[in-house]
């Protein structure tokens, strides 16, 4: 958001907040559940206002959060830290109620909020459902997808302009071998009809 490359807090301190959350819950009899929310996309202002506004309604904790602004990497055709980057992902660790959260409406409306604010690519993963991965393998897709996407409507080229240095040489003529073809027939052709119009 803005261009910002930041944690809201360490680990520690993440694990000490999912500790007292854990506590709070469990001496309500309440299922504590925690999970993942990724965005990806556009880097514009006022996003995160918009997303934690949208997580406290729902009555979701956030135990953590992280803001990478990034580019595209050419090579990989994949997303690339960097400061100041026109793109951004932003991991947010949540902690909440599962007796009470209905986590499909909450993950409509986080689609709908990315594709307001500028993250066209979101995803939710809940730690109990998901033990052996951070991220769905449809996320990373549609994370390419985005890209390349990005690329041809920004008019870039997935594949880097390689610039050849600048040097001052003497032109030389190409020689008839070394011509195409077509290109040769094109020349010929053309002083053939150069001499019969002087004759």
């Amino acid at each position: 958001d803005g261009g910002s490359n930041s944690s809201g807090s360490s680990s520690s301190s993440a694990d000490q907040s999912m500790t007292d959350v854990r506590e709070g819950v469990q001496q309500n009899g309440q299922d504590p559940q925690t999970g993942t929310v990724y965005f990806f996309g556009l880097d514009r202002p006022g996003q995160l206002c918009k997303i934690t506004a949208i997580l406290m309604s729902y009555g979701v904790s956030i135990l953590s959060l992280r803001v990478q602004s990034g580019t595209v990497a050419f090579g990989k055709c994949d997303f690339s830290p960097d400061s100041g980057g026109p793109l951004a992902e932003n991991c947010i660790r949540i902690a909440f109620d599962g007796t009470k959260l209905d986590v499909p409406m909450l993950q409509r409306e986080i689609q709908n909020l990315g594709m307001e604010v500028g993250y066209c690519v979101t995803c939710i993963t809940i730690d109990s459902q998901n033990r052996l991965r951070t991220r769905l393998p449809s996320y990373n897709l549609r994370m390419k997808a985005f890209i390349l996407a990005y690329l041809k409507i920004s008019g870039r080229s997935h594949r880097p302009v390689k610039r050849r240095p600048q040097t001052t040489t003497s032109f030389v003529a190409p020689s008839r071998r070394s011509m195409h073809p077509q290109r040769r027939r094109s020349c010929v052709g053309h002083s053939w009809r150069r001499r019969c119009s002087s004759s």
